[in-house]
């Protein structure tokens, strides 16, 4: 990832130097993946709202929702859940307008996760659910085993051991299936 920044790096100084927008607005989406997957949250919620206001800027549709989606994200990351929860709805508003079915399901996983953490797990299982349903019709086992596995440790957590194991014998068989 520290290889990652250094490229993105360039890249938005020549996309800047070009006054190629665009460019600078994809740069700073990869620099917020990149510091948020090293654990720099700080620097990915820069990275991430100065592509939310370039991608606005812009009037870059597809930009926007995903600088909203990636910025509610990081405040999960953080553990700001409210603002996550403000983030992701609106994310999930977002890739329904325009129909991006599988960018849904990454939405109710993300909310079923927020959900969980805020303690409405009931919520977090119907957003699990629809993320299996969603990963399911979009042909991504991933999904469906991650969807699976989600809502296992939820109903543990709720006490309904049984169908807790009944979904994560069923993660367990889909991820074993995809490697």
């Amino acid at each position: 990832y520290e290889s990652a920044i250094a490229c993105n790096e360039e890249w938005l100084a020549i996309a800047r130097d070009l006054g190629e927008r665009h460019a600078e607005a994809k740069a700073l989406q990869n620099l917020g993946n990149a510091h948020q997957r090293l654990g720099d949250l700080q620097a990915a919620l820069v990275y991430r709202t100065r592509h939310l206001e370039l991608a606005r800027e812009i009037q870059d549709r597809h930009g926007i929702c995903d600088a909203i989606g990636n910025l509610g994200c990081v405040y999960k990351d953080l553990g700001d859940y409210v603002t996550a929860l403000h983030h992701l709805e609106s994310y999930l508003l977002l890739v329904r307008e325009i129909k991006h079915r599988r960018g849904e399901g990454v939405a109710f996983s993300n909310l079923g996760q927020v959900h969980q953490a805020l303690g409405d797990s009931h919520r977090a299982i119907e957003c699990f659910e629809e993320y299996r349903v969603i990963s399911r019709e979009c042909e991504d086992p991933l999904g469906e085993g991650l969807a699976s596995y989600h809502a296992a440790n939820t109903l543990f957590t709720l006490g309904q051991k049984q169908e807790a194991i009944r979904q994560a014998e069923y993660a367990l068989a889909v991820l074993e299936a995809i490697g």
